[in-house]
This record gives structure tokens, sequence and C-alpha cells, in this order.
């Protein structure tokens, strides 16, 4: 896997398909108290299967950081692309 970094997400090549994997630091959502937050993110992409919805394909946890392996898009997310069009 070949990363491209941006804040906590990489951005990678895995195989054939590209990935976008969301880093989580254990010890913020601790800091938090977001574990519930964190695990019904995680019980919820695992449920939804839909075109315009951004597919989880992994979950794993090693040394301190939980890592969702999740479908790359590359337009960027919908926040990004709401105020890409206000603007123009």
């Amino acid at each position: 896997l070949r990363c491209l970094w941006t804040s906590s997400t990489c951005i990678g090549k895995l195989t054939a398909r590209d990935v976008a994997i969301k880093i989580v630091s254990i010890a913020t959502i601790a800091r938090f108290n977001k574990e519930r937050h964190v695990f019904r993110e995680k019980a919820i992409l695992n449920e939804l299967h839909h075109a315009n919805i951004i597919e989880l394909y992994a979950t794993f946890k090693e040394n301190e950081s939980l890592y969702f392996v999740m479908e790359h898009a590359p337009s960027g997310d919908l926040d990004g692309l709401v105020k890409k069009v206000l603007l123009l």
C-alpha cells in the first residue's frame, strides 16, 4: 500500500483498487468520550451498500490507532463539493 497523506486520511493503491484510509487515534477517542460514535460509524457503514455512499472495505486496530479502509472518492467529500458549487 502506497499512501499520499492528507490530514488523517491516507489515499493509496491496494491491488487494483484506490482506497482511502481514515486513521483515528484511540487516545483522542477516549479523551473526547467518542467510543460509542466510532463503533456506531463502523456499524452503520458495514450495513450500508449503495452507489451514493462510500463503501467500507475493512477496519483494523494497530498500535494506538483505528483504521477504516474505505472506497476512495477522487472528487473529495460531500461537504467540500457543496462548498465548491456554492462558490461558483
